[in-house]
C-alpha cells in the first residue's frame, strides 16, 4: 500500500488505485479515476472530472462545468455548485449532506441532509433513512 500525505494537483488524465491523503485538486481538461481509498477532499474545477470507484471519505466540491461520479463510496459533503454535476451509478453510495446548486442524479444509494436542488432519484436510486436520530443529528451506516 502506497500512501501519499500532501496535495495532489492533476492537471493531465491520471489513474490512481492506492490509498491517499489530503487534498485533490483536479483541473481543468483533466480527469482523475480513483480506484482506491482517499482520506481527504477532492475539488473537481471547472472542465475537469473525476471517477471515483474506490472509496472517497471527505468532502467533495464539484465547481461549473465540473463533473463527478461515483461507482463506489463518497462518504462525507457534496457541494455542487452551479452547473456543475454529481452522479452516483448503481453501485454508488453516498452518505453526507448535499449542497447542490446544480446537478445531483442517484441511481444508487444516498443518505443525509439536502440543502439547495433536490437530487434526481432515478429508476434503481435509494434514499435512505437514519438508523437513529439523537439530539436532532441523524446517523447512518453503510
Amino acid at each position: 500500500m502506497i500512501i501519499f500525505p500532501e496535495s495532489i494537483d492533476v492537471a493531465e488524465d491520471r489513474s490512481l488505485s492506492v490509498t491517499t491523503t489530503g487534498a485533490i485538486t483536479v483541473y481543468e481538461g483533466a480527469t482523475l479515476v480513483h480506484s482506491g481509498i482517499h482520506n481527504g477532499s477532492i475539488s473537481v474545477k471547472s472542465g475537469a472530472a473525476v471517477i471515483i470507484e474506490g472509496s472517497h471519505n471527505g468532502s467533495l466540491r464539484i465547481e461549473p462545468d465540473g463533473y463527478a461520479t461515483v461507482s463506489g463510496s463518497q462518504m462525507g459533503s457534496v457541494h455542487v455548485e452551479r452547473r456543475g454535476m454529481f452522479s452516483l451509478t448503481s453501485t454508488g453510495r453516498h452518505g453526507g449532506s448535499i449542497h447542490n446548486d446544480g446537478v445531483y442524479v442517484n441511481e444508487g444509494l444516498r443518505g443525509g441532509t439536502v440543502h439547495g436542488i433536490p437530487p434526481t432519484d432515478r429508476l434503481g436510486g435509494r434514499v435512505k433513512q437514519p438508523d437513529k436520530i439523537v439530539d436532532g443529528n441523524s446517523y447512518y451506516s453503510f
